[in-house]
């Protein structure tokens, strides 16, 4: 058992990220936990209350939400709510 004792140490390992809000785009920095490659807790910005849920993959979540935010900034989807449309 000692020869894995490394890998259940590495997948118990919490990383912590700052990812730039999508909202605020560079005025809010949130502060997010990730493990085994999903987020930990449900963090929010200060800011605006935009929120990363838990349990989400971090990277394609985020990439998600700044394409369906600039999308509804753009015009297209605008008659949806920021928040529900995506």
């Amino acid at each position: 058992m000692g020869v894995f004792a490394g890998c259940i140490d590495a997948r118990n390992m919490v990383s912590i990220y700052e990812e730039y809000c999508p909202r605020c785009k560079e005025e809010c920095v949130i502060e997010v936990f990730e493990r085994d490659g999903q987020t930990v807790g449900e963090s929010s910005c200060d800011v605006c209350g935009f929120s990363i849920p838990e349990g989400v993959k971090l990277k394609e979540y985020m990439e998600g939400r700044k394409k369906c935010l600039t999308n509804a900034r753009s015009g297209e989807d605008s008659h949806f709510f920021i928040e529900d449309s995506c």
